[in-house]
């Protein structure tokens, strides 16, 4: 038996969605077009890899998973433990800017997401939705 939402997906959610994709694919396209005189195999890997992750993230997000909300916050948490362990975090104003360029985006990120965490689930992928009429003709 298939377990659905009766609820749909909130807006900020496909909001927060539609722009974590369009900005975790800006700084990787950059840097693909940089590389690109350097080795076409690792760009093309880098960008598989990437699309892959957009797309798991955004899909799974819109599903109401929780995972990809969990996901994010340990790679934030990860890259700042990365730079206070390997000194190369320091606290000037450069810095600041820096974290704040970090911080505020994932802020606004989790302030769109974590209110709905009730309404989300465990599943990898999520749920998909389907209308609590449409349930009856399915499982009946």
């Amino acid at each position: 038996m298939i377990r659905t939402r009766s609820h749909r997906t909130p807006l900020t959610i496909w909001i927060i969605a539609a722009i974590w994709s369009l900005g975790a694919l800006a700084p990787t396209t950059r840097s693909a077009m940089s590389a690109g005189s350097t080795g076409g195999g690792a760009v093309v890997a880098l960008l598989i890899v990437t699309l892959v992750l957009i797309v798991y993230h955004a899909a799974a997000l819109i599903r109401l998973s929780r995972w990809p909300i969990v996901l994010q916050s340990v790679t934030l948490a990860w890259s700042v433990l990365g730079r206070v362990l390997t000194g190369t975090f320091d606290v000037g104003p450069s810095s600041v800017s820096r974290l704040l360029l970090m911080w505020v985006p994932f802020g606004v990120y989790l302030a769109c997401t974590l209110p709905h965490w009730r309404k989300m689930n465990w599943a990898l992928f999520g749920r998909p939705y389907r209308r609590p009429e449409d349930q009856v003709e399915v499982f009946a």
